[in-house]
């Protein structure tokens, strides 16, 4: 399921390729969008965590990405 932090890019999708309907637009993203986390979590005594192998696995699956395929970056914002 696409979430909140994808509305605007889900709506700009409805709009150009689904007449403006958004549920078609948002069922077809679902279908093509996957989350990549670099590092879930992080602590001030663990540096090292940056380094674990799982992040170099998600490094590398987005560098292997072809350039006609979109990356969305986002991150949490703490309130």
């Amino acid at each position: 399921m696409v979430g909140k932090k994808l509305r605007g890019v889900t709506q700009m999708i409805a709009e150009r390729h689904f007449s403006d309907n958004y549920g078609a637009a948002r069922n077809d993203l679902s279908h093509k969008v996957a989350s990549i986390e670099l590092v879930p979590y992080h602590s001030k005594s663990s540096p090292e965590l940056y380094n674990l192998a799982s992040a170099d696995a998600a490094r590398q699956f987005v560098k292997s990405r072809s350039k006609d395929q979109t990356i969305i970056v986002m991150r949490i914002v703490k309130a």
